[in-house]
């Protein structure tokens, strides 16, 4: 699959692309992500947390994640997946520190249930990571992204397609693409014995879940 316009190249990730696909995760996405800012699980001191790459990357083998090219360059991604009613994420973390951020997020994945959304389905996409290289933001990209793996999801027999949005830009972006928001969570009242555990910045204040039939 491959799509051209603009001079960017869109078309599905290969084995050969987790090079671009982690510099660009470690660029842009790990640095942009409110939970982990606000916990610093990256920083200048330790610009690399292999358990939030392997967290990005767990759907990486289902085949349906999509990259663009511009110069021979990745600068831009969906990071997608399938997965089907019942089935349990076994993404394992032995990172003390990220480990606070995959908690939550499969806290959130089972508040959000997505399957109730959709009783008919059993199989669905997930949309994991969606980032841009910043040089080339504001131009469409992601929605193409977005848009081109739903098309893959639908091939491959998906009945929704879902996405958490911890960045309230991806929200937005969601929204104009016609998703349906079914679950939202204030970072503040998320609390771990008694204390809030993410102090996200502005505008990001909340965990959303976005879904949409296809």
């Amino acid at each position: 699959m491959t799509s051209e316009s603009q001079n960017y190249i869109l078309r599905l990730a290969t084995p050969e692309d987790k090079g671009g696909i982690l510099r660009l995760l470690r660029e842009f996405f790990c640095k942009d992500e409110p939970t982990c800012d606000s916990l610093k699980i990256v920083s200048a001191e330790n610009p690399v947390n292999h358990a939030l790459e392997d967290y990005c990357m767990k759907y990486f083998d289902d085949g349906v994640t999509v990259v663009a090219f511009h110069n021979e360059n990745i600068i831009a991604m969906c990071l997608a997946g399938i997965t089907e009613r019942g089935k349990l994420d076994n993404f394992h973390c032995s990172d003390e520190m990220f480990l606070k951020t995959a908690t939550f997020l499969g806290y959130v994945d089972q508040q959000a249930d997505s399957f109730k959304q959709f009783p008919e389905c059993d199989k669905a996409l997930v949309i994991n990571v969606v980032t841009v290289d910043t040089l080339y933001r504001g131009r469409g990209l992601a929605s193409r992204l977005i848009q081109k793996t739903i098309e893959l999801g639908k091939e491959r027999g998906c009945g929704f397609v879902t996405a958490q949005c911890t960045n309230h830009f991806s929200a937005l972006a969601m929204k104009k693409l016609g998703f349906q928001l079914h679950y939202s969570l204030d970072y503040a009242d998320y609390k771990v014995d008694g204390k809030v555990v993410f102090r996200t910045k502005p505008p990001h204040e909340a965990v959303t879940v976005y879904s949409k039939k296809i």
